[in-house]
């Protein structure tokens, strides 16, 4: 047999470069929330989540695939070696297809946590669980028709089983249908995300970066895209020599399921960055008017100004409604970014804190206004 009609060292390969960078960046991840800002929400839980399927579902079984001859024809191996290989592939496959709902469901969780504040439009709100319930419905079908295609169950994993299958056809589109819903999904968020962005207080050259880091994710729509383009391809001949037929399937199911990944860590690593810059010698300027105070010292931790203004700065800060929120802006949290958007007589805030610990001052007002706006800087984004 020809070195080129082995293709699973190009599975190996994208699985596990892809397994390494997201995990990477999953660690820098959990650093910034454990160290920096001293909090592990529920979207940093189910991003853990679902990077411990990805590593069960696709990476381990894969592996085991492979070795057992996934990316070879299967006329090249013997009856033993198709049943693992076929039924490690099987249900590393189905079990991925969970796992990009579970992915899906950890950006909403951030986008909900950290981008929509808790007394934003509900309509933020309700668009984000639709797409969180219709990812998991449209998945969990998927995976579904997966195992129910073939009776007994067997034959789907030794084809010379007696048995019946249904037309592959019906299981390739239904999963096409996924692979473009998916795609939109991705689309759809990081829109989202950039319509919230965009309305914050901030020039158009932090707004710009911000929109940047929280779309990164929607890079998975094209590995979706490419994916569900060689879902089509499946035919008859391609199912029949199903070890070497599913060769590109496997590899962009990898690289979409990290990127998913890559995409929900990126935007929260920024602390880790700039720290890890400090330390090596990068100074780090800050410019503009929205970033002239100190957050952080050469290791960083908060400033010793900094810490020292936190108290004066909560002090100040009168009329907000909720008192946490309050804290959360002092300490750069980024919890509740977006400006609370309530119709009624509410209070504008115009505050202005000096964190050389020698300022501080609130101008407050009150009007018949749509909503009530706090000044946004682009480090209280980007502390999550």
């Amino acid at each position: 047999m020809a070195a080129s009609d082995d293709r699973g060292p190009a599975i190996l390969e994208a699985q596990w470069i892809s397994f390494g960078i997201a995990l990477l960046l999953l660690c820098a991840r959990m650093l910034s929330r454990i160290y920096f800002v001293h909090r592990v929400a529920l979207d940093d839980w189910a991003i853990l989540f679902t990077m411990a399927s990805d590593t069960a579902a696709s990476t381990i079984l894969t592996t085991l695939s492979v070795q057992q001859g996934l990316g070879k024809h299967i006329d090249t191996l013997n009856p033993q070696q198709q049943l693992r290989a076929i039924t490690y592939s099987w249900v590393g496959q189905a079990l991925s297809i969970f796992t990009f709902a579970f992915g899906k469901i950890a950006i909403v969780l951030f986008l909900r946590l950290r981008v929509v504040s808790i007394a934003s439009n509900r309509w933020h709100k309700w668009f984000l669980y639709s797409v969180a319930v219709s990812l998991l419905v449209t998945n969990t079908v998927c995976v579904t028709l997966v195992f129910v295609q073939c009776r007994p169950v067997k034959k789907l994993f030794l084809s010379t089983s007696p048995g019946q299958c249904w037309n592959p056809q019906i299981t390739t589109g239904f999963a096409q249908f996924t692979g473009v819903y998916s795609a939109l999904t991705d689309m759809g968020l990081a829109i989202f995300a950039v319509w919230i962005v965009w309305r914050l207080q901030m020039s158009i050259q932090n707004k710009l970066r911000l929109c940047f880091l929280l779309t990164i994710g929607a890079l998975a729509a094209i590995c979706a895209v490419i994916k569900t383009y060689y879902l089509s391809e499946h035919n008859a001949a391609s199912v029949a020599d199903f070890t070497y037929g599913q060769t590109n399937v496997q590899v962009w199911t990898a690289i979409e399921q990290y990127f998913i990944i890559i995409g929900a860590c990126i935007p929260c690593i920024q602390p880790v960055v700039v720290a890890t810059l400090r330390r090596i010698g990068v100074a780090i300027s800050s410019q503009g008017k929205e970033n002239r105070y100190a957050l952080t010292d050469v290791s960083g931790r908060p400033s010793q100004s900094f810490r020292h203004s936190q108290k004066t700065a909560i002090s100040t800060i009168h009329g907000v409604r909720d008192m946490r929120n309050a804290r959360e802006l002092a300490t750069g949290s980024d919890e509740n970014i977006v400006p609370i958007l309530q119709p009624g007589i509410t209070k504008t805030v115009d505050m202005r804190v000096d964190f050389d610990g020698q300022k501080s001052r609130s101008n407050r007002s009150w009007g018949n206004n749509e909503t009530e706006e706090e000044a946004i800087t682009p480090r209280d984004v980007l502390r999550s």
